[in-house]
């Protein structure tokens, strides 16, 4: 089968891996869970197709991502393994991507790139948070806001630089997952033909960012913030941000 590349990105807290719960969704669809993670940034090794065939893709190794067993990291791959064969679309979700990007392009000519943008200060809020959790084995502790604003800073930089290069989609987290608009640009950037198992899940996901969006602890609603961004002198996010609003997108509120 002629199968088509799909990459997930974004700075880290923008919403990929709700994107990541939307897109495999649809059985057309195998995306990893950051299956690459940690072979993405080596200088040696880096992402080639071959690793996206059924055998490489399920064989873990050493210096791939940083978890050591697929299944027991998440259920999800058990699904992937049964829809690899006839799935269109085969790809990882992998936040940093944007920082192999040159890389991307020579090994993956025709890949597609879903690419999340959140406002910087809810972004930098997430990065407080998890940095101050010293359960959260998985975050760097000095990973605060000054590095959000260095992850977002980078993760704007690079869209700008390879929008023209390579076939990549903003998606803007508060208009997809608080507004509920734009699932239809997606699912037809992806190539989803039968979107409705997305569309339900959709529905539960808005929900769930509905009561999320309530309980988050700052005065500020995520539009609001998102209103104030694009007001203030951050001209490349307001750039990306003005781009990608549709006038006419699917709301499921």
């Amino acid at each position: 089968m002629d199968r088509r590349h799909l990459f997930v990105c974004g700075c880290p807290r923008s919403g990929t891996t709700a994107t990541w719960n939307l897109l495999t969704a649809s059985s057309e669809v195998v995306l990893g869970l950051e299956r690459y993670g940690t072979r993405m940034f080596s200088t040696t090794a880096g992402l080639t197709p071959e690793l996206f065939t059924y055998e490489r893709f399920f064989d873990l190794r050493p210096q791939d991502t940083f978890y050591d067993d697929l299944d027991a990291f998440h259920a999800y791959y058990a699904t992937a393994r049964e829809r690899f064969e006839d799935a269109a679309v085969i790809g990882d979700k992998l936040p940093k991507l944007y920082v192999r990007f040159e890389r991307l392009g020579r090994a993956f000519p025709d890949a597609k790139v879903v690419f999340m943008f959140r406002n910087i200060f809810d972004v930098a809020a997430s990065y407080k948070r998890r940095a101050a959790d010293a359960a959260d084995a998985q975050w760097r502790r000095s990973q605060g806001v000054s590095a959000a604003i260095t992850d977002w800073t980078q993760s704007i930089a690079a869209f700008q630089a390879f929008e023209s290069r390579l076939d990549m989609l903003p998606v803007v987290y508060e208009e997809l997952f608080i507004e509920g608009r734009g699932l239809d640009r997606v699912c037809d950037f992806v190539g989803v033909t039968a979107p409705d198992p997305i569309v339900a899940h959709f529905r539960n996901l808005l929900a769930r960012s509905s009561q999320l969006e309530r309980a988050r602890p700052r005065n500020l609603t995520a539009l609001e913030l998102q209103e104030i961004c694009m007001r203030a002198p951050f001209g490349g996010y307001r750039k990306i941000v003005s781009a990608s609003l549709q006038p006419a997108g699917l709301r499921t509120a």
